[in-house]
């Protein structure tokens, strides 16, 4: 068998791609941001590398707490829309406008999420955040599904959307349910 020498530049590439995805599970946002900008500089834009790139600096940046971070995942949203990161993309920025108590803005997000590729661990959240966020905006019959689904589950989620759930039977008069929430 043979074996075939790979170029040095490809090595290069492979090696920054590894380094910047290390960064990025070891939670270190801002390092991992400025190794994915080397990334980007290194491949061709149109390469699925270069939209990766893009997409890890874009949620780097978010979680690094940079204010340019949204806007980049709002922009790699509107230029991938066929990207397999899109779904995540939209996740992302609908937990950092959840953060900032951007309510509307929460919604809008993740009614554009496909839920059946969410782990559950990512889907009771999402579910909590939206059901929350629907709560905030007067929305309450969405809330109330949403908390409905999680609230029985045991989850990190499960009590505080279990007290959401009671208070919204409360608003509505339901007092026994209410009560025994």
């Amino acid at each position: 068998s043979g074996y075939s020498q790979q170029t040095a530049f490809f090595g290069d590439v492979t090696k920054d791609v590894q380094i910047a995805r290390e960064l990025y599970h070891q939670g270190k946002y801002n390092a991992a941001f400025r190794q994915y900008e080397k990334v980007q500089k290194q491949v061709d834009p149109i390469s699925e590398l270069y939209s990766e790139a893009l997409y890890f600096k874009a949620v780097s940046a978010t979680k690094a707490g940079h204010t340019s971070g949204y806007r980049m995942l709002e922009r790699f949203i509107g230029d991938y829309p066929d990207s397999p990161y899109l779904n995540n993309a939209l996740v992302n920025l609908g937990d950092y406008q959840f953060e900032r108590k951007h309510y509307a803005a929460v919604l809008r997000t993740y009614a554009e999420v496909d839920r059946s590729s969410l782990k559950e661990n990512e889907l009771i959240r999402l579910k909590y955040q939206n059901g929350y966020s629907s709560l905030m905006t007067e929305n309450i019959d969405q809330a109330l599904t949403e908390f409905t689904e999680i609230k029985d589950r045991n989850n990190f989620y499960s009590r505080p959307a279990t007290y959401y759930w009671a208070h919204i039977m409360y608003l509505q008069e339901n007092f026994q349910s209410a009560l025994d929430g």
